[in-house]
Formats: structure tokens, sequence, C-alpha cells
């Protein structure tokens, strides 16, 4: 179980450093005249973590990154609506007071200076 996950790891490790460019192909005769000592499963499992901790903070910094926009945003539109609530509350006193000096608010009816009107008129005009 140790030697597959040990294995995987150094698989994604040589992966890793293909694509980064890091790992080079040595010269034939290097390689046939020298020996190239091996990498222990704890130095291998080390520098496996270290690459994901590496990708992981830059993960992190992207989603921080983000979050901090949304704060702005977020904190620009709360500035909005509260100038929008300290207008309303300018407006509203003097609408009140407006209306308390006239005493006839806009829902009131007027009556009928002739006096009350019984009439009724049926579809056919009689």
């Amino acid at each position: 179980m140790l030697e597959n996950l040990v294995l995987d790891q150094t698989k994604h490790n040589q992966e890793f450093k293909i694509q980064a460019g890091i790992l080079n192909d040595c010269p034939p005769d290097f390689a046939n005249n020298q020996i190239v000592p091996q990498k222990s499963d704890l130095e291998l499992l080390l520098e496996n973590l270290e690459l994901d901790n590496a990708r992981h903070n830059q993960e992190f910094k992207i989603k921080v990154g983000i979050l901090n926009d949304s704060l702005v945003r977020l904190s620009s539109k709360v500035d909005s609506l509260c100038t929008r609530n300290k207008m309303l509350e300018t407006q509203i006193p003097q609408v009140a007071s407006s209306s308390q000096t006239s005493n006839v608010f806009p829902s009131q009816t007027e009556t009928n200076p002739k006096g009350p009107i019984n009439a009724i008129t049926l579809r056919d005009g009689k």
C-alpha cells in the first residue's frame, strides 16, 4: 500500500518536473559511468508535499483576490444604500410637515357641492 503511494507520488513528481522543464535528460555517458543516488521514500513524499503546498498557496492567493474584489463591490453598494437612507430621512419629515399645513391628504375625497345624486343608468341607456 505504501509502496503504491510512493510510486504514484514519484510519477506525479516526475510529471510535474517535466511540465516545469526541470527534468533534463542526462548524456548517455553520464548515466553509464556514474551511479545516480536514489531518493528515499520520505524525500519523495516531502518533495511532493512542497509542490502541493506551492500549488495550494497559489490557488489560495487567487481566491483571496476574488474575495477582496467582492468585498470592495459590496462595500460600495452598502455606501450607496447609506446615502439613499440619509436622503429618505430628510425627505420624509419634509413631506410630513407639508401635509400637516394643508390638512388635505391626497387620498381624501371632495364632497359634491350639488349634494348627493341618486341615479342609475342601465346598459341599454334607460
